[in-house]
């Protein structure tokens, strides 16, 4: 039977609820919602496993991947701690640039965490749109961030997250020749182990406005009660491509500007 497993990207936890429209607001999950999710899944029997361990251990159909994007603070303040309550794993893909920031991880924090067992990737050097950058641009922004990151834990990085999602076969190109195993993209679906050197992976987001239930569909691989939120995707995904990174940012842009006043 083959093996398809759910990777669940996450980005920014909060005790309170954000009542601004910005394009982060989405992606602020409160940290009692986060804490029922990890307890659910520590209670089903479901192992986390980190990007490495997805590549070369053993999967299962209980087998997950928790992934945080950007490095916020509260991954090490808020998820970290729940992680470590129901003894579960996350890999954390950081934007380089934004480390030692305020409101983002600390060198000392992603040390004990990837000590700890978690681990890391890189998220870009800047979080920039990739897609238009020079190629020594691009290569700087995979390479150096790579670098950085590998240095500091002594390990060797070799995941990346595109940042907003955009990406063509000319950045999976270079994301390849820059030393990585994975692109970790946006894409709407379950990672189906190959044999494949370089993979590209796709990831369900988990936004603030997830049900539990639905939560839980994507974790059991119920897909039929999936079919609604595969198609918003699709369709999401689709007008991205059409629209182009500017076009899609500016149009965002003016929805939530709408939606505040």
């Amino acid at each position: 039977m083959a093996i398809h497993v759910p990777i669940l990207e996450y980005h920014d936890l909060s005790h309170k609820t954000d009542s601004t429209k910005s394009f982060h607001s989405p992606y602020i999950l409160n940290v009692q919602d986060f804490y029922n999710q990890m307890q659910w899944l520590h209670s089903t029997g479901y192992t986390t496993l980190t990007l490495d361990q997805l590549l070369t251990g053993r999967l299962d159909d209980k087998s997950i991947v928790l992934t945080f994007d950007d490095g916020h603070l509260s991954n090490y303040e808020l998820a970290y701690p729940i992680l470590k309550t129901f003894r579960l794993s996350a890999t954390f893909l950081i934007v380089w640039e934004r480390v030692g920031t305020n409101d983002y991880l600390q060198k000392k924090n992603i040390i004990e965490m990837y000590h700890d067992g978690m681990g890391f990737g890189s998220h870009s050097l800047t979080h920039t749109n990739l897609l238009s950058l020079s190629d020594t641009e691009l290569y700087k922004e995979l390479v150096q961030s790579r670098t950085e990151i590998s240095h500091l834990l002594k390990h060797d990085v070799c995941h990346f997250s595109i940042p907003y999602g955009f990406y063509n076969r000319r950045i999976l190109t270079f994301v390849e020749h820059a030393g990585y195993n994975t692109a970790i993209t946006e894409n709407f679906g379950y990672y189906k182990p190959n044999r494949a050197a370089f993979k590209v992976l796709p990831r369900f987001t988990v936004k603030t406005d997830l049900p539990i239930r639905q939560f839980m569909d994507i974790i059991t691989r119920r897909k039929a009660r999936l079919i609604l939120r595969y198609c918003s995707e699709g369709i999401l995904r689709n007008l991205k491509l059409l629209l182009g990174y500017r076009n899609y940012i500016r149009l965002k842009s003016i929805f939530l500007n709408r939606l505040s006043d």
